[in-house]
């Protein structure tokens, strides 16, 4: 059985690799409005979905690469956990990042051009 601290550290990494990716993809967006940055998580499932697909003996999700062996001494699934979980994590998280810039920029910008717009006359 796994310890709950190798889980634990595989879970925060996940996070981790979510959180940063959601950030940058927020600041990216934000700061050169690319409207690709908005699409790039259909190439990372399509990404995990070929893993999923391809490795039919070893492991695919964190999760299952933990609990498959107690020393990690599985390295394809360590392997697939790294080439195909972690990046489809990062991708989808960024991709969702820029979603967030991009609506927050829209309601951002509203605000702004609501702000100019002259006061209703009481007339």
């Amino acid at each position: 059985m796994v310890s709950p601290s190798v889980r634990a550290s595989l879970f925060r990494l996940d996070v981790l690799n979510l959180v940063c990716a959601f950030g940058l993809g927020g600041l990216v967006f934000r700061k050169w409005r690319s409207s690709a940055s908005k699409w790039v998580w259909i190439a990372g499932l399509c990404w995990f979905c070929q893993g999923i697909v391809s490795s039919s003996d070893h492991v695919v999700s964190w999760e299952a690469a933990a609990t498959k062996s107690v020393m990690f001494l599985d390295e394809a699934a360590i392997a697939s956990w790294i080439l195909y979980t972690l990046f489809s994590i990062r991708v989808v998280s960024y991709s969702a990042g820029a979603w967030f810039g991009f609506l927050v920029g829209a309601l951002w910008d509203r605000q702004q051009v609501l702000r100019k717009l002259p006061a209703p006359s009481k007339g």
